[in-house]
């Protein structure tokens, strides 16, 4: 045979080889898409049926007319730990639970509607809890749940001048946070609208609790703006070490007033690339 002849014979398997190569990427593509597609599609869960089968978890879709709003959340490091809400999205509850150590990235979204989500284990505190709960919304939701490293914009904060900084050292050992929603600044009634919080913590504690308060608001927000909120994190890069106490009052539902109490305390927050840990929701592989 030529080289000719085996050149020209060569192209039609080359051709077969890139052809079959096409056709298998394209099955995939589709495969990948129809899983989506049925993912999002999918039917709520049905009113009034307990879709957990994780031990000490409860979630119950409820319908509009049965839901009251109700919530009451106790975490502890080490110890018991509860939360118990009626008449909020699924979402609401795994904030809870994730509290200050997480911001949450929602790669797919939860099913809609209004839930009862009651959570509770005895030892294991906050890291049980929060465990039992992601494993509960996987089983019952299809998705996946993990913690993970990712890359992403966050807030850094940082005291460009000490001399300024209106947080005062604070002779406390221990972190401490009391805070409550406030009479409003020009002396009316407390709406729910204005939060107030007295505090005494580290520069790293500050920042969580700040990031935590921040993701609180979501609910308020137009959905676009929810995602955003939800994956909020503040990375401390003040450098300064020991405790320090002080007050924050803002408008619970505008997270810029608070970064504009933060401002008026003497730290700075800008937006800038990091690796954080955070609460992944994932669809199922």
């Amino acid at each position: 045979m030529t080289e000719t002849e085996k050149s020209t014979s060569g192209k039609p398997r080359k051709n077969r080889r890139l052809f079959i190569q096409l056709l298998t990427g394209l099955i995939v593509l589709g495969s990948a898409a129809a899983g989506i597609c049925a993912y999002i599609n999918r039917p709520n869960p049905p009113v009034g049926v307990e879709l957990s089968r994780v031990r000490g978890v409860g979630i119950v879709r409820r319908s509009r007319w049965h839901s009251r709003q109700i919530a009451n959340v106790e975490l502890n490091d080490r110890r018991s730990s509860r939360i118990y809400r009626d008449g909020y999205a699924l979402i609401h509850a795994l904030c809870d639970a994730a509290d200050q150590q997480y911001p949450i990235v929602q790669l797919v979204e939860l099913p809609a509607g209004c839930y009862r989500v009651s959570a509770s284990t005895e030892k294991g505190g906050q890291d049980m809890l929060l465990g039992l709960l992601c494993a509960a919304y996987e089983e019952a939701f299809g998705v996946e749940i993990a913690v993970r490293e990712i890359e992403t914009d966050v807030f850094v904060m940082t005291c460009p001048d000490h001399e300024a900084l209106k947080l005062r050292l604070s002779a406390r050992r221990h972190p401490y946070f009391k805070g409550d929603f406030a009479d409003t600044p020009n002396g009316g009634r407390s709406d729910r609208t204005w939060y107030g919080v007295e505090f005494a913590c580290d520069m790293d504690n500050l920042a969580s609790y700040s990031a935590y308060m921040m993701r609180k608001a979501y609910d308020a927000q137009r959905p676009a703006m929810r995602d955003r909120l939800l994956a909020t994190a503040i990375v401390n890069e003040t450098d300064m070490t020991g405790l320090y106490e002080g007050t924050l009052s803002w408008k619970f539902y505008d997270h810029d007033a608070l970064i504009d109490q933060l401002g008026e305390a003497g730290l700075k927050l800008t937006l800038a690339k990091r690796k954080v840990k955070a609460l992944v929701v994932a669809s199922r592989p």
